[in-house]
This record gives structure tokens, sequence and C-alpha cells, in this order.
């Protein structure tokens, strides 16, 4: 039998270094990093799979058996041996097994002296694990409340069984995406990186894992720390798993200095910068966490609260706007970073595409020199990145995009589509821009009066409005085209599709929205 052979070993090390990261996994190790790893059984997802180390002791090994292997005469005595003879010190066996094969799994390595040290909830799935959820009240609470939406069914399944006389163990043994964090005895502690900045806590605290939407190895990793056992975290460790994502980080950590103040001057909550430094090869940033429900989560439950709750952002804005505006004549540089690029790499996707870029570049040429009421941007203000707390208070995540000077508008356009399409939880964000960019849409007359509280803010000469329009939009297109993958939804390339088709026709709507009294 063959459990972690030369040959695969070899195979396994070239499909990771294709893939170019190491293992979210990785992040459980006391340093928070991993030097050698290994895969037992041929199970594994590829998004959960480490880089493969042919020999040594092991920091990490992941335990996957296939049912075929797990039917193979003396498979797991041998796996199982093997794990006993090779993980290190202070190493981590991850056993990703379906429920019926736990109890056995975890007997096989109690003779071995390895005990289950922690169950962990893999959300919504082994191959997505969006989410990392150590099976504990607080991380799971704060998981299904705050972060990540479940059915209704699994949310409080998850939340009874912890009350229940089953408890945590019980949880692990039937919930079909859970993981088992093997370790020996004398290992240092899960996660100590992320707990030694905490030392001054008497209790032993919990984490939460949040991997982005578009994957840990492309989007990052935030790991949220829950002090002693206190239902909410108290700081947030966002790791680099990307040179451009170290870039970005080192972005927000000036962000949080230089922009941040003056939004929360005008009334919202903002993270604060704790520190930056380096986990083996990684970079980690951490800052202050913001309580509240995610704003994505709200609107989705409680869709009619969509207005009320815009209302009260808008409210923020204009107040952020006018203490940051800056009136200053637009150069051509400006122009080309956001208009002209973006739309050079997204039209080329769209129909009409050639007479869309020259007409966006005559508009480009005939605005050069004109006075523009420039503004600070957050540039993602999904509404993801928006909670609410029990105060009612508002809290602004994600700085890293955020500039000083920028395009006004841009920040209400994106603001207001996404929690259009958040209430209709995300099935278009094309329909979302319609309801309110179009003269009979939905939205479009509520989303003509809260624009007009930034145009007076602002004061921004109608003749630009339609820069700015367009300048939101190649934005996002331009960001989601970097991240999408050839088989990924575009759902900003649809709005800049549209856009390109109804240029011309759309000015209409445009300056009714400007011009016509509210």
């Amino acid at each position: 039998m063959q459990v972690v052979s030369a040959e695969l070993l070899k195979a396994d090390t070239q499909h990771d270094t294709a893939r170019g990261m190491a293992s979210v996994l990785a992040l459980l190790h006391p340093d928070g990093f991993v030097n050698r790893s290994c895969i037992i059984g041929a199970a594994c997802p590829v998004s959960l799979a480490p880089p493969v180390a042919s020999t040594g002791q092991y920091d990490l090994m992941v335990f996957a058996p296939t049912q075929a292997e797990w039917e193979t005469n003396g498979w797991l005595n041998t796996a199982t041996d093997f794990i006993f003879q090779n993980l290190d010190r202070d190493g981590l066996v991850y056993v990703l097994a379906p429920a019926r094969w736990r109890r056995m799994i975890t007997r096989l390595l109690a003779a071995h002296s390895l005990s289950i040290e922690l169950a962990i909830l893999h959300h919504p799935n082994w191959t997505t694990s969006r989410y990392l959820v150590p099976i504990q009240t607080a991380p799971i609470e704060y998981a299904f409340t705050a972060l990540a939406p479940a059915r209704e069914s699994r949310r409080w399944l998850a939340r009874l069984a912890l009350v229940t006389p089953l408890g945590e163990k019980g949880v692990s043994a039937f919930l079909p995406a859970a993981g088992l964090v093997a370790r020996r005895p004398s290992a240092r502690r899960i996660c100590e990186w992320l707990f030694r900045r905490n030392a001054h806590s008497s209790q032993v605290g919990t984490f939460l894992i949040q991997s982005s939407w578009r994957g840990a190895t492309t989007g990052g990793v935030v790991v949220y720390h829950f002090p002693g056992t206190e239902p909410h975290p108290d700081s947030v460790a966002k790791v680099a798993t990307t040179a451009h994502q170290e870039w970005g980080q080192a972005q927000e950590a000036k962000n949080l200095i230089d922009l941040a103040p003056k939004a929360r001057d005008a009334g919202v909550r903002v993270p604060r910068l704790l520190a930056q430094e380096k986990i083996g090869d990684r970079t980690v940033l951490y800052e202050t966490a913001l309580r509240g429900q995610a704003l994505s989560i709200l609107l989705a439950q409680h869709p009619a609260r969509s207005r009320n709750l815009l209302e009260q952002l808008v409210n923020w804005l204009a107040h952020w706007n006018q203490s940051t505006r800056i009136i200053r004549r637009i150069n051509p540089e400006e122009l080309n970073r956001a208009i002209i690029q973006p739309a050079q790499r997204v039209t080329p996707f769209c129909e009409q595409g050639e007479d869309y870029l020259n007409w966006l570049i005559r508009r480009c040429e005939e605005s050069i020199g004109v006075p523009m009421p420039f503004v600070a941007a957050h540039n993602d203000l999904t509404m993801a990145n928006i909670v609410q707390s029990d105060d009612g208070i508002f809290g602004i995540l994600d700085w890293e995009a955020a500039r000083r000077i920028n395009f006004p508008l841009t920040d209400l356009f994106y603001m207001y589509v996404d929690a259009v399409a958040a209430a209709q939880v995300y099935t278009s964000r094309l329909r979302a821009f319609e309801a309110c960019f179009i003269s009979d849409g939905t939205h479009s007359a509520h989303f003509k009066e809260q624009q007009q509280r930034i145009l007076r803010a602002i004061e921004l000469p109608g003749a630009l409005y339609d820069l700015c329009l367009h300048a939101c939009w190649l934005h996002h297109a331009v960001n989601e085209q970097r991240a999408s993958t050839a088989i990924s939804p575009r759902p900003f390339l649809e709005i800049v599709q549209w856009l390109a088709r109804n240029y011309q026709s759309h000015a209409t709507f445009v300056f009714n929205s400007l011009f016509s009294s509210s």
C-alpha cells in the first residue's frame, strides 16, 4: 500500500506549485504557517490541499481517505501508523472524513496518543470552505448571525445541538462538512500566533476563519479573534496570500490612518489599525473588529428596510463627501486612469464597444480642465462591508480600495445598487441597476431623491455627471475582470454592456435625475 509514496508526492508538489498557495489549514498551526505538509488519502478538496513535501517531520497532515481506501484491508492502520511516526511535535492532523467514519478514526488516532482537540464546521461545504468555524457557541452564533446566512434549518440545528447533552462532540459526529483537528498532548495551542497578541486575556479564546468569496488563494483570509467566552470578536487578522494583497494591506493601513478619521467624524465606525507583522512569508494586518450584522444579511432577511437604511447611509456619505471635497480642474491623467484605461479593457467584450469607447474618449477630451469637486471614496461599499450594530450606528469595513481624491458619486452609485441587489438576494445586479437607473425603475424615484442630497452637498456641475456614472461601473468591471476565471459570472461587465448599448438614450434619464425637482 502507498500512503504517501514518492511518486504521489512528486505529482502533488507539481500540482500545488501551479496553485502557488499553501492551504488555509496552515493558519491552524501554532506558528500560523507550516514548512512541511502532506496529504494522506485522495479525497482532499483542491481548495484545502497543502503543498506536499516528500520526507521529514510534518507540521500539517491532511487525512482524507476515499471510500476505496477506507475499504482496503489494513489501509487505515498503516495510515495512522505513518501519522504517528511522522507528525512533528507541534504539528496537526486535519481529518476530512464522512461523519460515519469519524468515530473509528478518532479511536485509531487515540491508540497512537493523538487526541481530537477541535471540531471545525466548513461552511457551506468542504469544497468551498468559505468559513471555517470552530464548533463552539461563540463562533457558531457569530458566523450564522453576523457573517454567513445559512438556511434556517441548518442554523437552528447548529445552535440547538450545542446546548443539548450531545454538545460539541455530538455536532461533529453528524454534521456532514466538519473537520477534526488531532494533536499530540504536548503540542502548543492551535492558532497560538493569533492568541499571543492577546496575551493580556485571562481566558482562553477562540477564532473563526473567513476566506474571500474569490477564494483564499486570490482573495485573502480574515481570522477573527474572540477573547475568552465573549460572543463577539475584538480583533481581526487579515492574512495576505499574494503580493497584490500585501500591496492592498499597505494601502488599507495607510487609509485607516489618513482617510478613516473624517469618515468616522461624519458618523460611522471604522476599524482602528493595531499592528502589522510577518507570519512566515505572509503579511498580517491586525485591526479592531466592528460589532454588528452585515447589511447583506439584514437586507436578505428584511428587504423592506432597504430604503430606510439607504437614507441613513446617504446622510453619512453626504457629510463625508462634503468634508473631503476638493475642487480642481480635471487633468488628462485622471481621465485616463478612471475611464479610458478601464474602458479599453472591457469594451472588447461589449456590443457596440468601439462606439462606446470612442464616445467616452470624446467626453473625456471635452472635460479636460473643467473644475470638478473631487471627494474621498471608499470604492467598495458593498453591503457585506457595512455592518449595523444594536445601537443603529453603521460600521464600514475593508478600506484597501479607498482613495483620497476620487470622482464623486461613485460610492453612491455602487452602494445603492448593491443594497437593491442584496434585498433581492443578489439574483441579478443588472436588474438592480435597471431598477435605479431607468426612468420607470422600481427604485428610480427614491434613488433620484437620495442622489440629489449628494449633489447638493458637493455641488457637482451637471455636465460631469455622466463621467462619474461610467467611471463607477468601469472601475468595478475591471476589478471583476482581474479576479474572474473563464467561467465566473460577470455581473459588472453586464452593467457596462448595458451602458454600451444605451449610453445615448440613457442621457434623458440622466438629465431628469439632475434637473427635475425631487
